[in-house]
């Protein structure tokens, strides 16, 4: 995931090649889901939007049938 921090938004290179699609959500330091989308058979980069975020530390989880990982990204 670069750029970390980051001002605008950030890339996320997936290393790995999924046939399922990936389901990635964004959570506030509260919890709170601020962004959910699918994404079929992830192509790269996927590119998160952050210009509407306020500065902070958010949870990225991205997830399918059979994976679950977790990035942490900070807006300033």
């Amino acid at each position: 995931m670069t750029p970390n921090p980051t001002l605008s938004g950030c890339n996320l290179s997936i290393q790995k090649e999924f046939k399922e699609d990936l389901y990635i959500s964004l959570f506030d330091m509260n919890n709170r889901l601020i962004y959910k989308e699918r994404i079929e058979k992830a192509n790269n980069p996927i590119f998160i939007e952050g210009e509407c975020l306020t500065p902070g530390l958010y949870f990225i989880h991205i997830s399918n049938i059979n994976n679950n990982f977790t990035f942490k990204a900070i807006k300033i």
